[in-house]
């Protein structure tokens, strides 16, 4: 799904092109293997369907465990994801909150993921974060937190977080020099790009 950022239609290509090139540059100074999983690769009608079957697929390659995060979320730096990563080491689950409700990080063990469950849950919508928590408390599943962060989804998170968030000024800031008022945001609800990052493990074996 092709998204409205700003007014101007190559303007626009452009800003939604440097999202994600920052968000995969971020993966890669990070020490795991990394799976981009474009729009044009991605399987389902739904976001749910899209985000679970892309979590199926990374575990389905014999890894253990899964970091996942969008690219509306140009504060995520290396050390959210090694700190994510160590967290994952001693819990099932690890949320990085956003300011809207939501989450700007996942990060699964293989023995938390239930596809079905997990498909279910309210994505992209203001009560995630909370149904999240009650989905690793209803099934014991240990969680830990990062920092909240910003995600950008429309002109009015781009007014609100301007001034706290670096990683958008530079992103603005780098693509249009002679902009002078904040340029006009559509939706970007749509991850058009999840990284997953993941230590190899065992593929399981059914006995």
């Amino acid at each position: 799904m092709d998204k409205k950022l700003i007014r101007d239609s190559k303007q626009n290509l452009h800003l939604l092109e440097n999202f994600t090139k920052k968000a995969i540059a971020v993966c890669n100074t990070a020490p795991f293997d990394v799976v981009v999983i474009s729009e044009e690769k991605q399987v389902g009608e739904r976001f749910s369907d899209r985000f679970t079957h892309a979590l199926a697929t990374v575990f389905d390659q014999g890894y253990g465990r899964v970091l996942a995060v969008g690219n509306d979320c140009p504060d995520l730096a290396r050390k959210d994801l090694l700190e994510a990563n160590k967290l994952l080491s001693s819990n099932q689950l690890v949320f990085g909150p956003d300011l809207r409700g939501g989450v700007y990080l996942l990060g699964i063990e293989k023995s938390a993921f239930r596809r079905g469950d997990l498909k279910r849950l309210p994505w992209q919508q203001a009560d995630l974060l909370s149904k999240l928590i009650q989905y690793a408390k209803d099934r014991s599943f240990s969680a830990a937190f990062l920092e909240t962060k910003a995600d950008f989804n429309n002109s009015s998170d781009l007014s609100d977080h301007w001034f706290s968030s670096p990683g958008i000024r530079s992103l603005i800031n780098a693509q249009i020099n002679t902009i002078t008022t904040f340029p006009e945001v559509d939706a970007l609800y749509d991850h058009e790009v999840v990284g997953f990052f993941s230590y190899r493990g065992p593929p399981a074996i059914a006995a």
